[in-house]
């Protein structure tokens, strides 16, 4: 397959940061159901299950307006900083894909990955994310790159070994 080149946009970044969040979120409820159920654990035997009751409710009015806060203020505002303070992000990038691996080349450096290092992948509409970590991510514009090849790179993370998409690496 021949190389392709192309840039990751601001846009491309946020989304980024908002697959983060989604991962993120169930987590954040557990820790808020952890609580409330703490917060009975007190309650109760005090006499004060209203107590408990109201940490339920706090909890419910919480966690979606965090959540909703944070995907649609929060995470842009600072995505689009970090976007403009990061001079590498915003070079044009060629990758490069082979059977066993890609490559990113940009002026700045190269970067190559086995598809058998891969942590894992995530995908939406938007962009293919090829995770190194849990933390860091090589964004793909899936519109620059072309669908042959969000297939190709698809088929060969299956391949080896990660079979759908936000599972990581056993």
């Amino acid at each position: 397959m021949e190389p392709v080149a192309y840039r990751i946009s601001e846009a491309d970044h946020i989304t980024l940061m908002r697959m983060f969040q989604k991962r993120a979120l169930p987590r954040f409820a557990m820790f808020m159901a952890i609580v409330v159920a703490l917060v009975f654990v007190v309650a109760v035997p005090l006499g004060l299950p209203e107590a408990g009751y109201s940490a339920a409710v706090t909890a419910l009015v919480i966690v979606p307006t965090f959540a909703l806060f944070a995907r649609y203020v929060t995470i842009p505002r600072k995505a689009a900083r970090a976007f403009r303070d990061y001079a590498l992000i915003r070079e044009e990038m060629t990758l490069s894909l082979t059977g066993e691996g890609f490559a990113i080349t940009q002026a700045s450096g190269h970067v190559a990955m086995a598809w058998s290092d891969v942590l894992m992948w995530d995908e939406n509409d938007r962009i293919l994310a090829i995770h190194p970590t849990g933390e860091l991510a090589y964004i793909l514009p899936k519109q620059a790159i072309g669908r042959d090849r969000v297939d190709f790179i698809r088929q060969h993370l299956v391949d080896y070994g990660l079979s759908s998409k936000g599972k990581r690496r056993k």
